[in-house]
């Protein structure tokens, strides 16, 4: 694990940052920021955003899955992931070079191989980089092909996981110059084998009649317990494979004119989600939970350099489709408190799924000026269009389906159905939004020492929506059709001052906003108690005030501080939910507010011998949020940890002369955090906390690197979040067998090695 970079630690390894969409030395930008080098990305063994993440203190993921989930940073996020399916934007903008591609409730697994850098902007980026970005903005910068050399790459690796199957990776990259100085071609390719570890258990399912009266159908109907009995268990069954490859054509005719077309596509295939006990075993009544994600982004980047300054025109074209079934085993309880009595005792529903489809198409077209002015004066400013199209679509076919007589009982005799599985839930939704934006950002240096920094973004969304549902264990018998419109017009300003006294020190005092996009709730009509005013939510906003100082000493040595207020309006809750989780509704509930500090620091003990820690500790609250028709007059912020840290130990020294060594110990903690809102007073109310710890040590050889390594070197269990599902028969809202919590969950203990070459 590489601790991350965010200083400039010697002049000729100064680290150069386009967060403000100039080039600049990451001590000379007004903000909080994490960088991790193309170096420190190769030394964690990072393969993709997530693992690379895991070492910046204050960034927490929130996922079910590979490929789904969000990301918070200083406690920010989308309270609201399972719910978005896409249609709505995200707290944290992502960005290839400088190509967004964010699908709300789907953070993707994309690769960090061959990438320059990776940038963590802390705190709202609206004015640079609009909406999406309430929270902050990730960058992946790439490797650019290089038109006066040949080079190439290729590494391997392979990990055994505890109790688990073996990981895998091969990646592969080359450079081509096709016209010496003006073309090249570099084309990247990447495989991945995530091992499995979590062991499926499956179960025979049976009912108990109980007394009258029937919750559902009535006094005249007998109660139904389900119960659940252990039949198969499939080992490992949450491996995943992902394969893929990113190719950059560049064409440079002269010095200052430059054209970069490129395209990424990459295919993943999960099977079941991380989610099992402490024991790594965890019931799902489905045996066809397993999920596909495609990704295609098309780029194209002309850039055209003036005495006074550059003009750039980014377009970027990006499709994703997600085929995922879910397993909903918090159903089959409802299903057959109906199913069981209409049936005699002769049907017993064994499980439940949802078959989700998600469609996503964006083109988006960005024009900037950066300017090169001569003296104090320096301007960014442009235009911003995107148009995004995203089509849903959930099915909920019990298992096995719903006899057609069950079905027209439930329909009181009017539907006709003959075929089973008729009028199980089915819901379609296509929606667009629209946004057209302009930009301006300035410096203008009053002193040789003070610099203010002023700019604002202002943009138009617009937004539409519409659903067709039936649900017959919703009490939709008959397809109802409803739609929404939504429009926002927003001005986000940004202002800082920065003060530099001598090239070691800086100090910043900052204020920016964020804004993140409002939205349709596509199942309210499945939530019992739910209205027409549940069918929209509006836009949230977030209002950040942030002071630091950045500084330098000795031969490589930082510490870096900064401390935030972030003010949190109209938040996005989930505040009422349907049957098993299936439908719930997101409202503007309430506010919150988080404060805390960002350190950073490292410092080179002796020749080769760095020591690296960084830490964020929040304290964050919501206020008078209200969830699932309860007041909650305050609470944490869910999933929101109040301390994170990440500390490394890292070695490079001689062996011989062609030979040096290089060893790396790095420790991770996160503290515990609140699970959700609708589960305070509930005894899953805490995600705990947990400290883990890698080791790696190897040597390199000329352009060889050979790498053994442990993860996770004490096999600590990291729960990432809990799932919960209560019910009569389940009242513990685990699993059904054997009464565990049953937590979505982070990778055991991983041994293996490495080997790469470049040239």
């Amino acid at each position: 694990m590489a601790a991350p970079a965010t200083a400039q630690q010697a002049q000729d390894n100064e680290i150069i940052v386009t967060a403000n969409q100039r080039a600049q030395s990451v001590q000379d930008v007004p903000i909080a920021i994490n960088v991790l080098t193309e170096e420190q990305l190769r030394a964690a063994g990072a393969t993709d955003i997530g693992s690379a993440l895991q070492d910046v203190a204050g960034v927490e993921f929130r996922t079910e899955q590979t490929g789904t989930g969000a990301i918070a940073i200083r406690g920010i996020a989308e309270l609201n992931t399972s719910n978005i399916n896409g249609t709505t934007g995200t707290a944290v903008g992502l960005y290839i070079d400088d190509a967004p591609f964010s699908v709300g409730g789907f953070f993707p697994q994309a690769a960090v191989f061959d990438a320059a850098r990776l940038e963590v902007l802390r705190g709202p980026q609206g004015t640079i980089f609009g909406e999406g970005s309430l929270a902050g903005t990730i960058r992946v910068v790439t490797n650019k092909p290089d038109a006066g050399k040949v080079a190439g790459a290729i590494e391997g690796n392979v990990g055994a996981v505890k109790r688990g199957g073996t990981n895998g990776s091969v990646n592969g990259m080359v450079n081509l110059p096709i016209v010496k100085d003006k073309v090249a071609l570099r084309v990247v390719g990447f495989w991945q084998q995530d091992a499995g570890w979590i062991d499926r258990t499956a179960a025979t399912v049976t009912a108990q009649f109980l007394p009258q009266p029937n919750p559902i159908l009535g006094p005249a109907a007998p109660d139904v317990k389900t119960i659940w009995t252990k039949s198969t268990t499939t080992p490992d069954a949450n491996g995943a494979d992902s394969w893929g490859g990113r190719a950059a054509l560049a064409i440079t005719p002269n010095d200052s004119f430059k054209a970069t077309a490129s395209v990424l596509l990459s295919r993943a295939d999960r099977g079941y989600p991380n989610r099992g006990g402490r024991d790594g075993t965890g019931y799902f009544s489905s045996g066809k939970v397993g999920m596909t994600d495609d990704f295609e982004m098309y780029s194209l980047v002309l850039e055209q350099k003036a005495d006074f300054g550059t003009f750039l025109s980014s377009s970027n074209y990006f499709k994703r489709r997600i085929d995922q079934t879910t397993d909903q085993f918090g159903i089959i309880a409802l299903a057959n408190q109906i199913g069981v009595p209409l049936s005699g005792g002769q049907f017993v529903f064994q499980g439940s799924r949802t078959d989700n489809t998600l469609r996503v198409k964006e083109f988006n077209q960005e024009l900037r000026f950066v300017s090169a002015f001569k003296g104090p004066f320096q301007l960014t400013a442009g235009g911003f269009y995107r148009n995004r199209d995203v089509g849903f679509r959930i099915r909920g076919p019990q298992e096995p389906l719903t006899p057609a007589g069950i079905a027209n009982v439930l329909c009181g005799g009017l539907c006709g159905y003959t075929l089973p599985g008729s009028g199980d839930l089915d819901a379609q939704t296509t929606s667009n939004s629209r946004q057209i934006a302009a930009f301006a950002e300035g410096t203008f240096d009053i002193t040789p020492k003070f610099q203010l920094l002023a700019g604002a973004r202002y943009f138009n969304d617009k937004r539409k929506s519409s659903t067709l549902a039936t649900s017959l264990f919703s009490g939709l018998p008959f397809p109802q059709t409803f739609g929404s419109k939504g429009e926002d017009n927003v001005f986000n300003p940004r202002v800082s001052l920065r003060w530099q006294p001598n090239s070691d020190v800086s100090a910043y005092i900052s204020f920016s906003r964020g804004f993140r996009s409002g939205g349709q709730n596509d199942l309210f009509v499945l939530v019992a108690g739910a209205t027409p005013a549940d069918q929209t939510f509006k836009s949230e906003r977030l209002s950040a005030y942030e002071a630091g100082v950045k500084t330098q000493f000795g031969a490589g040595g930082r510490f870096n501080a900064a401390v935030f207020y972030n003010d949190w309006s109209n938040l996005q809750v989930v505040t009422k939910e349907g049957t098993g989780s299936v439908g719930e509704v997101i409202g503007n509930a309430g506010s919150a507010r988080s404060y805390g500090v960002d350190l950073d620091a490292s410092y080179e003990v002796s020749k080769g011998l760095v020591l690296a820690a960084n830490t964020t500790i929040i304290s964050s609250k919501l206020k008078d949020v209200i969830a699932s028709g309860a007041l909650i007059k305050e609470a944490r912020i869910p999933g929101t940890a109040n301390f994170t840290a990440s500390g490394s130990i890292n070695y490079n020294f001689p062996v011989t002369d062609k030979v040096e060594g290089f060893a790396r110990a790095s420790v991770t903690h996160r503290g515990n955090a609140l699970s959700g809102l609708l589960r305070i007073g509930t005894p899953v109310e805490q995600i705990p906390a947990y400290t883990t710890l890698d080791l790696r040590a190897g040597a390199t050889i000329g352009s060889a690197r050979f790498e053994v390594y442990a993860e996770n070197v004490t096999n600590t269990f990291v729960p990432l979040s809990i799932f919960y599902a209560p019910n009569a028969s389940n009242p513990g809202g685990g699993d059904p067998l054997t009464g565990n919590v049953l937590y979505y969950q982070g990778s055991p203990r991983v041994i293996g090695a490495r080997v790469s070459f470049r040239y």
